[in-house]
């Protein structure tokens, strides 16, 4: 199995959308700013979040456990997920203070994993040759 094959079996078989290009070159914008400032970047813990991004966004995501997810969450309604988000959100606020985690790990952490989304995306845009209507190599005449 070439490169080529294994990503596009990754990839979304849409076009990423203008909202996902915005938000990526904004966690792109976001990720330069905020390690511009760091003292230190945990190489370790930024692999780390690139690897599991990785990981979550190939084999994961196309495995019978992701296909069955998939099923249930439109089940759920957009208030569901809502409530979902919040739970976690309330579960993160109360749980961070009782783990003392040195906050650039934290962030080397979250940094890797949006690198590696922004990676993702324009992959997907070179891959599918378009991003949500707008052609690569297309001439307005």
């Amino acid at each position: 199995m070439g490169i080529a094959t294994m990503v596009s079996d990754w990839l979304p078989d849409s076009p990423p959308t203008w909202d996902d290009v915005i938000v990526t070159v904004l966690a792109v914008v976001w990720l330069s700013l905020t390690f511009s400032g760091l003292d230190t970047i945990s190489w370790t813990a930024l692999a780390a979040g690139i690897g599991i991004v990785v990981v979550v966004a190939g084999p994961v995501a196309h495995s019978t456990l992701s296909e069955r997810i998939s099923a249930r969450v439109p089940a759920l309604g957009p208030a569901g997920r809502a409530v979902g988000i919040v739970l976690f959100a309330v579960a993160v606020w109360f749980v961070a203070p009782m783990v003392d985690v040195p906050a650039h790990l934290v962030t080397s952490f979250c940094g890797g994993g949006m690198l590696a989304l922004a990676v993702l995306v324009a992959l997907q845009a070179v891959y599918a040759g378009e991003v949500s209507g707008w052609r690569i190599g297309q001439r307005d005449d």
